[in-house]
């Protein structure tokens, strides 16, 4: 006996080790969509940024921060819920200048309080567009994931004994018909055991929301700390007084079970279930489970204390009474988790292929073994615990030490987002391309064109057209687009014309966007009564140059940018006193011969501050300086444009870096 008690306590503890040991789980409240899309490329920045999660977040307890390239902050207060109980977030942004933007979120489910935290990207303007640092975004990608810690996961593990242990020795106590010292001692180690792990949640929920433990007052943490300890205070009350209080000890006690029930009812509706379909349906279920559990394991502990020194003749008798009620919650457990298994897993694939599934793998092998042992113990010990019961306490000790791994997996299962949770997730999407708006003069007419992928070169064009007042899709044949560079001269104009799809939608695919730059598109949008057009501008992203860097010691860093035609720019910064540089700019020809270029103009950007327009003065043809405020070591980024012979508009962006 001692060398199995042994064998399962080293059991237990290499499934402990390895459980608190294990990288962070997932919690639950995990982007499900947003407004931008992740990685989406904006012609106009948005006035809001609209989060949709798998289940409702906490708002109290939850942030939405949207980040520029130096990390500042661009919310304008805080993150709110659309509604109460809304699985949606919304935050008000300022003026967003062109460039790329991280949302970092970060949620306390209010369904189950788990916490989690992300990042997703857009991009606002064509320089933004260009830019090749939009990371892929939303939850399913490792920026997104859940903060829940190895406390979280222990303390419930040690609610769960101490509930399962307060429910069974009441049970026990029932079917054994007595009610000794050993049973309130056992009631006092449940009772100690419940209260410990209740405590250890609420403070390790704070934690992983990044709060304080006083800051959960009046958050849906704080509610749930609440309905968990206050209750089991009064049951600790209560069974003192039964102690105390022979004539109405049954009554007290009957009246702890029930407060214990209602207990794993509320840890029931902070479970994976309250974000189940059929949710009300689901919590039962879960409830039963939880209660089946505590009647069958705890009440089998309960009985092996409480009959500690009884004859012989009475241990038989109770025992065989216990296994048949054993029986009925061993059925009963097995109903309801194979039934809650499948809702979660969503398809027996998810078994063999989740993190998930493999914990229920666990715990189904677990609960067959327990159901293997009560067998033996059913048929083999239990008739013949009259004439002895050695061997019913000895495997009976070694299904409580079975259960109570079991119980630790469970505590593992409620800390894994369920397959069916992780499919609501948002997935990283492939780049959202480029979207306009835009109305004709007369403003009847509303028209949105989404561009796939956005860059240089072929195209989808998608386009819906809208009654301005009412919006109310437009009944056009189709839809057609003209096509215009500016800064090119030379290059002539296309049309493209857009067939409907259905639903109000009109698409086509082709070339005309055929060079990074400013286009001007004019959609003619072919009503039968008459043609409506509506002026639009695309900004296609220019695919980055390559830059030369050339520096040499005591002199100023050379900045040589590769153009199209075999032309190129030189760009360096002349430092005439601390913090003031003067920036050069000149072009060349494919011959290296200065190029004429006119028009030279710059904007300096640099970290944390918003774009400067440079007055850049003419040395030279194609040669150009302007004064620019400097600061050592800090990168800035200059943008150069200018009109080369013909007409054409050249555009160049480069990251420089002062050396003093």
């Amino acid at each position: 006996m001692r060398r199995v008690g042994l064998v399962a306590g080293a059991v237990i503890l290499v499934g402990l080790s390895f459980g608190l040991l294990a990288g962070p789980v997932l919690g639950h409240a995990l982007l499900a969509s947003s407004d931008p899309a992740a990685n989406a490329t904006l012609a106009t920045a948005p006035g809001t940024i609209t989060l949709t999660f798998t289940e409702a977040p906490d708002p109290k307890l939850s942030s939405v921060q949207v980040l520029d390239a130096s990390g500042a902050s661009h919310a304008s207060g805080p993150a709110v819920s659309t509604a109460a109980g809304s699985t949606t977030l919304r935050v008000r942004v300022g003026p967003l200048p062109d460039g790329v933007y991280t949302v970092a979120w970060r949620t306390v489910s209010a369904v189950d309080g788990h916490a989690a935290a992300g990042t997703f990207a857009f991009s606002v303007g064509a320089a933004a567009a260009a830019s090749s640092a939009v990371p892929a975004a939303g939850s399913a990608s490792p920026q997104g994931g859940s903060t829940v810690s190895a406390a979280s996961v222990g303390g419930r593990w040690i609610l769960y004994l101490g509930l399962v242990g307060l429910l069974g020795a009441i049970a026990a106590s029932e079917v054994a018909r007595r009610r000794g010292r050993w049973l309130f001692r056992f009631l006092a180690v449940a009772w100690l055991l419940a209260v410990g792990g209740a405590s250890l949640i609420a403070v390790a929920q704070a934690s992983d929301a990044g709060v304080g433990i006083t800051d959960l007052a009046g958050t849906s943490l704080g509610w749930a700390a609440l309905g968990r300890v206050v209750p089991l205070l009064v049951a600790g009350v209560l069974i003192v007084l039964a102690r105390r209080w022979t004539t109405a000890r049954r009554d007290l006690l009957l009246l702890v079970a029930a407060i214990v029930a209602a207990q794993m009812l509320l840890d029931a509706i902070v479970s994976h279930a309250a974000a189940a379909p059929l949710p009300v349906l689901n919590i039962a279920i879960e409830w039963l489970h939880f209660v089946a559990v505590g009647a069958w394991i705890g009440g089998l502990a309960g009985i092996l204390v409480e009959l500690r020194g009884s004859p012989r003749e009475e241990q038989g008798r109770v025992f065989a009474r216990f296994s048949r009620w054993a029986t009925v919650g061993i059925v009963v457990v097995a109903l309801t988790g194979v039934i809650r298994a499948a809702v979660e897993l969503g398809s027996p694939a998810e078994l063999v292929t989740t993190e998930y599934g493999w914990l229920v793998l666990a715990k189904i092998a677990l609960l067959v073994g327990l159901a293997g042992l009560g067998a033996l113990n059913h048929f083999r010990h239990v008739p013949r615990a009259e004439d002895g019961v050695t061997g019913v306490r000895r495997i009976g000790s070694v299904e409580i030490l079975v259960a109570a791994v079991a119980l630790f997996v469970a505590s593992l299962l409620v800390n894994v987002a369920p397959p069916v949770a992780m499919a609501a997730m948002a997935t990283p999407p492939a780049p959202a391309g480029l979207a306009v708006d835009g109305h004709d003069y007369a403003t009847t007419v509303k028209l949105h064109l989404t561009i796939t992928p956005g860059t240089a070169g072929p195209n989808t064009f998608s386009a819906t057209a809208v009654d301005y007042d009412t919006g109310m899709p437009v009944a056009a044949t189709s839809i057609g687009l003209r096509f215009i560079f500016p800064g090119r001269p030379d290059v002539g104009s296309s049309t493209l014309t857009l067939a409907p799809t259905g639903g109000g939608t009109y698409a086509g695919t082709g070339s005309n966007l055929s060079l990074g730059g400013p286009w001007t598109v004019t959609a003619l949008v072919n009503e039968p009564s008459a043609p409506v057009e509506v002026p639009l501008q695309v900004p296609v992203p220019t695919p980055p140059a390559k830059v030369d860097v050339n520096a040499a010691a005591g002199l100023p860093t050379l900045y040589t940018v590769h153009l199209s035609k075999g032309r190129s720019a030189q760009l360096y910064l002349d430092s005439w006193a601390p913090g003031y540089a003067d920036l050069h700019a000149t072009f060349f020809d494919a011959d290296g011969k200065e190029l004429p270029v006119t028009g030279i103009a710059a904007t300096v950007t640099a970290a944390g501050s918003p774009p400067l327009h440079v007055a850049m003065d003419p040395l030279e043809p194609g040669h150009a300086v302007g004064h620019v405020k400097t600061t050592a070591h800090v990168p800035m980024s200059v943008e150069i444009t200018g009109t080369a012979p013909g007409g054409e508009q050249l555009d160049l962006n480069v990251d420089m870096t002062p050396t003093r």
